[in-house]
């Protein structure tokens, strides 16, 4: 589970940009799909991934087992990767997060119907949308075997 109490969001976000593309009580209903790992593709960084649990069912069968897969994820789901800067992945250390969220086929077609945002520990949004590097090597490297939808597997 991922809380929000850990993230500081007890305060309430930052209303001055972005919102966040997720609700606190969301994020405490996320699953874990992806364990603490060395991510040598996020800045060196360790992370762990969560998910939505319908994301979490469909990321564990179509890309983690590799099952030939047809359905996309539903406009909705929810993808959370916090970032550490050592290794453990302790709680109260992550250092940034990624969220990616499902849109609705054709509304951005840019970035693959994916909203991505950046955000701090205390949810404040520090990018919205896709940098282009991201995007390019998850188009590159996120499809199938490596990966299904723009989410890869953990190697």
């Amino acid at each position: 589970m991922l809380l929000s109490t850990a993230a500081g969001c007890d305060d309430g976000p930052d209303l001055t940009g972005p919102l966040p593309c997720f609700t606190p009580t969301e994020l405490d209903t996320l699953v874990e799909v992806v364990p603490c790992r060395h991510s040598h593709e996020h800045d060196l960084r360790h992370v762990r991934i969560f998910a939505d649990p319908e994301a979490a069912a469909i990321y564990r069968r179509c890309v983690l087992r590799g099952e030939p897969c047809d359905e996309p994820f539903p406009p909705g789901a929810l993808f959370v990767k916090r970032e550490y800067d050592r290794a453990g992945c302790h709680e109260d250390e992550f250092v940034s997060l990624t969220a990616t969220r499902k849109l609705a086929p054709g509304a951005l077609p840019e970035g693959y119907d994916w909203r991505w945002q950046r955000l701090t520990p205390e949810m404040r949004v520090t990018d919205d949308g896709a940098p282009l590097v991201c995007l390019r090597c998850h188009v590159d490297h996120c499809s199938p075997p490596d990966g299904y939808e723009l989410r890869c597997t953990p190697d």
